[in-house]
């Protein structure tokens, strides 16, 4: 089990006019053993953390990116993944009550929408090389769901909306298919590890592939 404490730091410079975020979050565990984890972005809308550690924020849009987005910082790797986009102007952020999604405050807009968690996959061959051709699709309690790629260079694909209140299989059948190749199908259990029985959270699986 886990105690999370979470630290927010306004860090200002002398003679500047604006104020950077530092979030410095520490992983405590029951053994007395500590992890520091630093996180530095743009002011977040919102912030949440689910019990196995991830965390999520909003970010606005910039000249990057063009809309507001929700960022998951996946706690095994340490590593930040977009996990829904689109948004016009996201702010506070909440897990619903049994964790299987995120509602979302539009600022400009006055409204909340709920965002039911999905799947983020990467995928390689067996020589760790990233594949990037890939047509994936998951076959659930409600039908098939098309995903799609949103990182090129990573390989990441992403299959959104898994966690719908009436998906009651814990797990998919996740169906990979390339080019002249047969497809692949990978049985994936959504969720955290160690919470088969409790999914909740975005689903994030590196998956090895011939």
């Amino acid at each position: 089990m886990k105690r999370i404490l979470l630290i927010t730091c306004v860090i200002c410079l002398l003679g500047a006019s604006k104020c950077s975020l530092a979030q410095i979050v520490t992983f405590e565990t029951i053994d007395a053993e500590k992890t520091l984890k630093i996180v530095v972005t743009r002011t977040p809308g919102g912030m949440a953390v689910d019990e196995y550690g991830n965390i999520y924020y909003s970010v606005q849009a910039d000249s990057t990116h063009a809309q507001g987005r929700i960022i998951m910082l996946w706690e095994k790797y340490n590593t930040p993944i977009p996990i829904v986009d689109g948004l016009l102007s996201p702010g506070d952020i909440e897990l619903t009550p049994d964790g299987r999604g995120l509602l979302i405050a539009e600022e400009d807009v006055s409204w909340v929408t709920v965002h039911y968690f999905g799947l983020t996959v990467q995928l390689r061959d067996p020589e760790g090389q990233y594949i990037t051709n890939a047509v994936i699709y998951a076959e659930t309690d409600l039908g098939t769901t098309k995903g799609y790629r949103f990182n090129y260079s990573t390989g990441y694909y992403r299959i959104p909306d898994l966690l719908v209140p009436k998906q009651v299989s814990n797990t998919i059948k996740l169906v990979i298919e390339r080019e002249n190749k047969q497809p692949t199908v990978v049985p994936v259990v959504l969720g955290q590890p160690g919470f088969t029985d409790k999914p909740f959270g975005e689903t994030v699986r590196l998956i090895m592939i011939r």
